[in-house]
């Protein structure tokens, strides 16, 4: 947390650069904060997929049980996103409602099936490997997030 504690600062100190709009620094600021959050997850979801495909035979990557290592390291990745994006980026620190929890969840499933398609046809259609693939259908699906999240899942309750 340390480090996310200092590149915090210094996107501080270079949005107060960028604009003086206190409503399009906390935005800027947000975004920011949203990119290292998803950078961990990213990393969650990809240590977790890598070892599940590499280091056992249930989920060998050339079977279509690559899926299901794929759907197990994008959920573990989003819960640790969830938590991490409520308190530090969208700072809501009530007690999480069935209400967020279902929308959060509602979003990153369909982020899922989104990011699932996108991996699979990325493999068949184009001949990608695997984690190449993985790649592409992440970068769609930290888009797909933010918009819902913050607009969404964590808008401030005045919106």
């Amino acid at each position: 947390m340390f480090i996310l504690n200092i590149l915090d600062a210094i996107a501080l100190w270079f949005i107060s650069l960028v604009t003086k709009s206190p409503k399009k620094q906390e935005a800027l600021h947000q975004f920011f904060k949203f990119g290292m959050i998803g950078v961990v997850n990213t990393v969650i979801d990809f240590i977790i997929y890598y070892l599940l495909t590499r280091y056992t035979e249930f989920f060998d990557p050339e079977t279509a049980r690559r899926y299901l290592a794929n759907v197990i390291g994008f959920m573990t990745g989003a819960t640790f996103s969830f938590f991490a994006n409520k308190w530090w980026t969208f700072k809501h620190f009530y007690r999480p409602t069935v209400g967020e929890i279902s929308k959060f969840y509602g979003t990153n499933v369909t982020g899922l099936i989104l990011n699932t398609v996108l991996f699979g046809l990325a493999i068949k259609l184009f001949a990608v490997h695997d984690l190449v693939a993985k790649i592409f259908a992440t970068i769609f699906t930290i888009i797909w997030n933010f918009v819902l999240q913050k607009f969404w899942v964590f808008r401030k309750k005045n919106s």
